[in-house]
């Protein structure tokens, strides 16, 4: 029977109807969607091609407050809304680049990752689902780097049980220029380098220091046969997780520059 036009259904009937494909159904109904239904995992819904709704969640709620480099997939987490019910409000997001590290093979980083303060969002689901949504774009291995500076140590890489490789060295990840950070890759974009001393000449006057972060753990996740074979020629280990919390944890599986040889070259993000 159909549905008259002025019918006003619940918001979980309507999601049924769209994630049931039936949009000609769901076009007549009216949608009246409470801020809270996204507490329901499976009337959440995940598209591309949101970068600029997207990059504002970044301004705004992540801790770096800067967009990544190289981009090359974006995928949004919406609440329902709009025509057909599932391009409404964006509340979360996830950033696949092309790592600032040169790679033996063509890996993706998963380069940021945010969401809206305001939302209670499972992280760990729309990291799953884009871990589908990349292995049909034929994408083969990801990694993405845990920032010890920030007291990060992976837990939600831990919990979509991705495997961790080892904790990077201390490095250079840019310098503080008048008391301000500016990262290694904003300089190399804006001043041509990330050297102290050449940034000295050109900034003839300014403060400059260099900045080195506090270390990185490496997290990866093969998607495909291939993927598994880059795995064993880039030498990734499955080690045990880090568990900072623990006191005395001394972090497994610290990366020497033996083992970075041939397989990771460069600075880390």
């Amino acid at each position: 029977m159909p549905i008259p036009a002025d019918t006003t259904v619940d918001p979980l009937e309507v999601a049924r109807i769209v994630l049931n494909r039936d949009p000609l159904t769901a076009r007549k109904v009216k949608m009246n969607w409470p801020d809270d239904l996204l507490k329901i995992g499976k009337d959440c819904f995940i598209s591309g091609g949101h970068k600029d709704e997207a990059d504002g969640l970044v301004l705004k709620y992540h801790y770096s407050h800067r967009i990544p480099a190289n981009v090359q997939l974006v995928y949004t987490l919406h609440l329902p809304g709009g025509l057909f019910g599932d391009m409404g409000k964006v509340i979360a997001a996830c950033y696949f680049s092309i790592p600032p590290t040169r790679w033996s093979f063509s890996v993706l980083e998963l380069s940021r990752l945010v969401k809206h303060d305001e939302y209670n969002v499972s992280l760990s689901g729309l990291i799953s689902a884009c871990c589908k949504k990349l292995k049909l774009e034929k994408q083969h291995l990801l990694v993405s780097f845990a920032d010890n500076t920030q007291k990060h140590h992976g837990g939600i890489y831990q919990a979509c049980s991705w495997n961790y490789d080892g904790i990077r060295d201390r490095r250079m990840d840019g310098v503080i220029i008048d008391g301000n950070f500016i990262p290694g890759r904003s300089c190399n974009s804006i001043y041509g380098t990330r050297s102290p001393n050449k940034l000295k000449l050109i900034l003839q006057g300014s403060t400059i220091e260099p900045h080195y972060d506090e270390g990185k753990y490496l997290y990866w996740k093969s998607l495909t046969k291939t993927g598994d074979k880059w795995v064993e020629l880039l030498g990734l280990k499955k080690n045990e997780y880090p568990k900072p919390s623990l006191k005395g944890f001394i972090s497994p599986g610290h990366l020497t520059a033996r083992r970075r040889a041939g397989r990771i070259q460069g600075s880390c993000k």
